[in-house]
């Protein structure tokens, strides 16, 4: 029986498409696998009769090169896809492909500055780097946006950083051309071996390398560096518009932003959250009290071991009975079965974290 391809894309870009797979040794411009525009945006291939269809194939759509391979809304890498038995017809959509090798447009990308390479921060008595990534027309509007403050700086964008990068820049720069990316990024560099004490609330470390100070941290991130921002660049400063992000021991604080600070940072980023080190935050969640429509986006890897996805759905829990208590929360979960605890997959989801905390979507 006939097999056709029937593939829906953005039109308007004159690269050819073909179809590679393990049919044909996944060469990327086989002319026997091109397709053809039928009508603007749709595109179409009757797979070669002479050739034997196998009954179980993987497969990807290519623009002549691996460097111009398809992707998914955000940029991310995509699965092969699969075929059980292929008969008839396959309706594919392709949302997004990547071109020399980006999968973003360089026009987009935020533009990053130093706020301060010394920062003081008096609650601490420490000081510590400030970068800020301002949306690509900051410098050519009036307009005020919409702030996140991501913990582990070192790691956000720099693609030398020693545990890798999450690449925001480049993830920004997607949601920007889709029109999501009107908002501030203020990223606070770690404090290297403070950086467990301070992503820490206030207690002993079960681990014994101190005391928890995330009690100050958090009081310096509010009370410090917050009006700062505020007073320096043209932000939307109200706790609808003001989030808080990180992960690991960095989601860990990001989550108790939330719960003690929901009048100041309204969404929070919680990605594979080191609760593990910290018992007490299903207690202090439970008697969570919110100031403001609070909004938490929860993530974790099945892969990442200490009872990841076991401690999230304790908070999920916790969350959905809060929930019914105060319309004023709201959450999301989402588990990667096979997630690990790497900036990689951090920068994947951030800009699904950013659609739904800001945009709703």
């Amino acid at each position: 029986m006939s097999l056709t391809f029937e593939l829906t894309t953005k039109s308007g870009d004159d690269r050819p498409i073909y179809i590679a797979g393990t049919f044909n040794d996944w060469k990327v411009a086989d002319e026997r696998f091109r397709f053809y525009e039928s009508s603007p945006g749709l595109y179409r291939l009757d797979f070669p009769n002479d050739l034997e269809k196998p009954w179980i194939f993987e497969y990807k759509y290519v623009r002549g090169d691996w460097s111009e391979v398809e992707v998914d809304d955000f940029g991310n890498r995509t699965h092969n896809r699969r075929v059980n038995h292929p008969v008839g017809t396959i309706y594919d959509e392709v949302p997004r492909w990547r071109r020399n090798g980006q999968a973003f447009n360089s026009d987009f990308l935020p533009k990053i500055r130093m706020v301060d390479d010394n920062f003081y921060m008096p609650q601490l008595d420490t000081h510590r780097k400030i970068m800020i990534l301002l949306p690509h027309n900051y410098d050519h509007t009036n307009q005020h946006y919409p702030v996140l403050y991501m913990k582990d700086g070192q790691n956000l964008y720099d693609k030398n950083a020693p545990f890798g990068t999450w690449g925001i820049d480049e993830k920004i720069a997607i949601l920007a051309e889709r029109g999501m990316g009107d908002f501030i990024v203020v990223g606070v560099d770690h404090g290297n071996d403070k950086r467990i004490n301070e992503y820490t609330p206030a207690n002993e470390l079960p681990i014994g390398i101190g005391h928890g100070e995330g009690t100050k941290y958090l009081d310096f991130m509010v009370h410090t560096l917050k009006p700062h921002i505020d007073q320096h660049y043209r932000t939307l400063s109200d706790a609808a518009n003001t989030a808080f992000g990180g992960s690991s021991m960095g989601g860990l604080i990001s989550h108790y932003a939330a719960l003690y600070h929901s009048d100041t940072f309204s969404k929070v980023m919680v990605f594979s959250p080191s609760f593990w080190i910290y018992p007490d935050v299903y207690k202090e969640t439970r008697e969570f009290e919110p100031k403001s429509n609070t909004r938490f986006f929860l993530f974790g890897g099945a892969k990442e071991g200490s009872n990841m996805v076991e401690n999230l759905f304790e908070i999920r829990n916790i969350l959905q009975n809060k929930q019914q208590q105060h319309q004023s929360v709201n959450f999301k979960l989402v588990i990667d079965p096979n997630g690990t605890h790497t900036e990689s997959i951090w920068g994947r989801e951030f800009p699904k974290a950013i659609s739904w905390l800001f945009y709703g979507q």
